[in-house]
C-alpha cells in the first residue's frame, strides 16, 4: 500500500474518532479532544476546520459541537448546507454582504465564521447575528426595527432606513417560489419590500434556490430575472432552462457534491 493511501486511512480513522466523541458529548473543547486522542492542539484545530468545511460538525469558540445541535434548533436542511457551501465561495475579503432572514442565511453565516479573511455583514436576522456574534473575522451590523417572533428578525421603518444607508457589495437572498416565467416570488409583502431594497443597494444580487421551490409561484413578484447576478442551485435545471439563464447574463453556481451524490444513487 502506498504511503498516501496509508495517510488517507489514518486521517479517515481520526475524523471518525473526533466526530464520535463530539456526537457522544454534544460539545467538547479542543483541549478535551487533544487529551482524549493524544493529538496536538494545532492538529485538532486543523481537523475541526476540515470537518466543518465538510458540514460534519460545528466549530465553536475553543471547541466544537454536534451538527444537529444547531441544525435542529434552526431547522437547517441539507439544501441550506449545500447552498451555503457554494455561496461562501462568492465572498471576497472586505466585502460588505447582506444576509436575509432565512435558514440559508444562518447556514451561510456559519460558513462566513470560518473564513480566514474579514468581511462586513449586514442583517436584520437575530439568528444570523447570534451565529456571527463571536466571529473575529466579521464586522457585524444589525439593523434596528421591531422584533418579529415568527422570523426571529427585525422589521419596520427603522430596518428599511438602515439598509438605505449602506452600500452593499453582495446581497444574498432567498424566495418562496421560482419559475423562469415569473422569476423569484415572495409570500410576505414586507419581506418582498425588504429584499427589493437590499437589491437596490447592492452591486450584485445572489439568489439561493432550494430544490423544493422550483416550479412553484408565490403571491408577490420579487424581481425580474435580469436583476439577478448569480443563481445558486443544489442541482442544475434542465438544459433549456440553464440556457435561458445564460442568455440573460445570469451566472449559475451548482453544488457539484450534491449533484454527484444524486448521480451515484
Amino acid at each position: 500500500m502506498k504511503r498516501s493511501d496509508n495517510l488517507v486511512i489514518k486521517n479517515s480513522h481520526r475524523h471518525r474518532q473526533i466526530i464520535a466523541l463530539i456526537n457522544s458529548r454534544r460539545k467538547v473543547s479542543v483541549y478535551e479532544l487533544s487529551a482524549h486522542l493524544d493529538l496536538s492542539i494545532q492538529t485538532i484545530r486543523r481537523e475541526l476546520r476540515y470537518l466543518e468545511q465538510q458540514n460534519l460538525i460545528i466549530r465553536t469558540k475553543g471547541g466544537a459541537m454536534a451538527l444537529d445541535s444547531i441544525s435542529t434548533q434552526n431547522n437547517l436542511t441539507s439544501n441550506d448546507l449545500s447552498l451555503s457551501a457554494s455561496a461562501v465561495s462568492l465572498i471576497n475579503e472586505h466585502d460588505v454582504v447582506a444576509l436575509d432572514s432565512s435558514s440559508f442565511s444562518i447556514a451561510l453565516a456559519r460558513q462566513i465564521r470560518q473564513m480566514d479573511f474579514s468581511v462586513t455583514v449586514l442583517t436584520a436576522s437575530l439568528e444570523v447575528a447570534t451565529e456571527l456574534s463571536s466571529a473575529s473575522n466579521c464586522r457585524l451590523v444589525v439593523t434596528g426595527g421591531i422584533f418579529r417572533r415568527t422570523s426571529q428578525s427585525l422589521e419596520g421603518t427603522l430596518t428599511l432606513q438602515a439598509i438605505k444607508s449602506f452600500r452593499i457589495e453582495k446581497a444574498f437572498i432567498t424566495c418562496d417560489g421560482f419559475t423562469l416565467q415569473d422569476g423569484p416570488t415572495e409570500s410576505d409583502d414586507y419581506q418582498a419590500q425588504f429584499k427589493s431594497l437590499l437589491m437596490q443597494n447592492a452591486n450584485q444580487t445572489i439568489l439561493a434556490i432550494p430544490n423544493e421551490i422550483i416550479g412553484k409561484n408565490s403571491l408577490i413578484p420579487l424581481c425580474s430575472l435580469s436583476a439577478l447576478s448569480w443563481i445558486i442551485l443544489v442541482e442544475p435545471l434542465d438544459s433549456r432552462q440553464m440556457e435561458v439563464l445564460q442568455s440573460l447574463g445570469i451566472k449559475t453556481l451548482v453544488d457539484p457534491f450534491a449533484y454527484r451524490k444524486k448521480q451515484d444513487r
